[in-house]
């Protein structure tokens, strides 16, 4: 069976099975070169999954993107039920942070963060919500959240759930972050430092010196919890957002780990850095990620295209992006996934069109999955 009829079954399953999605959701992608392959001579896997779904991803991400290069962009989306998500993001963490533990984490903590947002439509963002002592104003960047500089200042959330969460941005600048105390409920989890060295990004479109941590805290009884964070030591605390488990609507987000290079003497690893071992790391973390929030009930699957591609075969001459063949099955390991948790949309085309020219500027080629 040829693979577009392979999707085309799947599709008809699905739809059979009456797993259909609510009428406006509105379809996302988020990555790095392996997802906007402008200027690449293939036909990327988004167009295949517009072709065949009959909708249009808009397509958020930039080549050379890192974990948090894309913080920005996901931050700004209002999720909403329904919505599908697709992130793949990985290639470039792996080779600058390599396995350095402390640099690792920030890749792991801000795909947490990327993940979450895009996975809970119900949150609270610290300019929205939560009490605050002490003087706090606005942050400059990512526009939701909220910073002080004074010692004991604190800012509490209430939100109901068996796992919350809660997100604090991590910086470069021993200037811009400060230590920090998490309370649950009136009980400490712990004490922490938004202090990042190293943190800053290859840069996509220019070196970003920020991320995110998303603090999960899991195991709790049902109900109401108070989160509290307080700044204790000198600096800038700066919060972003914090939600529970309970949630009345599940977007789904649809994860895709990272890929093998070739390994070879001038391409692939060796031109772009990183190794194997290296990629098994970031793939083991992406599945732990996964796992956490399927525990927690959200709609979070992983897409493992590591193992649909074949490092000799479907990789261009730089060892690193996929040709034609490596798109075909990034599609159909994303199609097929999507069939399994039966999220096939009955949205006319030109609703989802006219949502997606309301999210994003639309301007450069789709067929290679230029960001729109």
């Amino acid at each position: 069976m040829g693979k577009k009829t392979m999707m085309r079954f799947l599709c008809f399953v699905a739809l059979w099975k009456g797993l259909i999605a609510p009428a406006l959701a509105t379809d996302r992608s988020f990555g790095d070169s392996l997802t906007n392959t402008d200027g690449q001579r293939v036909t990327c896997y988004l167009s295949e999954l517009n072709s065949e779904l009959s909708t249009t991803f808009n397509n958020f991400a930039v080549p050379g993107s890192m974990v948090g290069d894309q913080t920005p962009v996901v931050l700004g989306i209002n999720v909403a039920a329904g919505d599908r998500s697709t992130i793949m993001l990985g290639a470039n963490d792996e080779r600058h942070y390599g396995v350095d533990s402390t640099k690792q984490s920030y890749y792991r903590d801000g795909l947490r963060n990327l993940i979450g947002w895009l996975a809970l439509a119900k949150k609270q963002t610290a300019r929205s919500a939560g009490g605050e002592t002490g003087p706090w104003r606005n942050t400059q960047i990512q526009g939701i959240g909220r910073t002080t500089s004074t010692v004991g200042a604190s800012k509490t959330f209430t939100v109901s759930g068996t796992t919350v969460y809660v997100a604090v941005i991590l910086a470069d600048s021993a200037g811009n972050s400060a230590p920090y105390s998490i309370g649950i409920d009136g009980v400490t989890q712990g004490d922490y430092s938004s202090s990042a060295p190293g943190v800053t990004s290859i840069g996509a479109p220019a070196p970003y010196a920020y991320t995110d941590r998303l603090h999960r805290f899991a195991g709790l009884a049902a109900g109401n919890h108070t989160i509290t964070l307080t700044q204790t030591g000198t600096g800038n605390l700066s919060i972003e957002w914090a939600a529970g488990n309970t949630q009345t609507v599940f977007p789904h987000v649809f994860v895709g780990n990272v890929i093998r290079q070739a390994d070879a003497s001038d391409f692939g690893y060796s031109k772009w850095g990183g190794n194997d071992a290296n990629v098994a790391s970031y793939n083991a973390d992406i599945a732990r990620l996964v796992s956490e929030f399927r525990s927690d009930g959200l709609a979070v699957s992983l897409i493992d295209v590591h193992s649909a591609l074949n490092n000799t075969t479907d990789l261009s001459l730089d060892g690193l992006h996929p040709v034609q063949s490596g798109q075909d099955k990034i599609a159909a390991a994303f199609y097929a996934a999507m069939a399994e948790e039966g999220t096939f949309a009955s949205v006319p085309i030109y609703r989802r069109l006219v949502n997606g020219l309301a999210e994003a500027p639309v301007g450069l080629t789709t067929t290679r999955c230029a960001k729109n």
